[in-house]
């Protein structure tokens, strides 16, 4: 995504008022985290597929985890999903903006249910309040981290929210970090069966991988 531009607008036929828009950059934010302010490449393909594949979100109870800019949490709300976005407690403000920006400008749904709630990875009290739900959405959360209970923590986060029969759905951009990247993929696949969708993807659309995981099924 291009890093020059203060605003990012998301365009598709089957949103309901066409486009959404965010703020990116966070100037005039402060905040713990610099990659929660700006739009990464799955969040646009992941946003992309979500449009094409409404009926995995739409009546459902959704959150995302470390939503950013909050494109992909607002996208799935203007697609008939109860969205709750959550990053860390320092981030809720470009967030919150960015709900309140799409209101203001209408292009959410009168009906739209979008809400902003902090959740940093592995807190156990912040998952507890926020609850369970039908779908966890993760786009561009696992990039070459360095701290290695990171991935360990958002796994642990989402083994709370995943009511039973859930599932997650998660954007991810394949890049050099991959070796970095498989203590999450490791971990996840611990409790959790994966089903590759990245064919369903555009096929222009490189270096982007579409997964969905649901829970293991325990033998009686």
């Amino acid at each position: 995504m291009d890093r020059r531009v203060a605003e990012v607008e998301f365009t598709h036929e089957n949103l309901p008022l066409g486009r959404v828009t965010v703020t990116q950059g966070g100037e005039g934010y402060e905040g713990e985290d610099p990659t929660a302010r700006w739009v990464w490449d799955a969040a646009y393909f992941f946003s992309q597929w979500l449009c094409t594949h409404s009926g995995r979100i739409e009546g459902k109870r959704v959150v995302e985890l470390g939503s950013g800019t909050g494109l992909v949490g607002l996208v799935a709300a203007a697609l008939g999903a109860d969205v709750t976005v959550t990053d860390l407690p320092t981030e809720l403000r470009l967030l919150r903006g960015n709900i309140a920006a799409n209101r203001a400008a209408g292009l959410l749904p009168p009906a739209a249910r979008i809400a902003a709630a902090a959740c940093a990875w592995g807190s156990v009290p912040a998952a507890e309040e926020l609850g369970t739900f039908d779908v966890v959405l993760i786009s561009d959360c696992v990039y070459n981290n360095a701290n290695p209970d990171l991935p360990v923590a958002l796994v642990a986060t989402v083994n709370q929210l995943v009511a039973p029969g859930g599932c997650v759905l998660m954007g991810y951009h394949f890049r050099e970090s991959l070796m970095t990247d498989v203590l999450f993929f490791d971990t996840i696949e611990e409790s959790f069966d994966s089903i590759n969708h990245t064919a369903s993807l555009p096929s222009n659309v490189k270096d982007m991988w579409l997964l969905e995981y649901v829970r293991k099924k325990t033998s009686v």
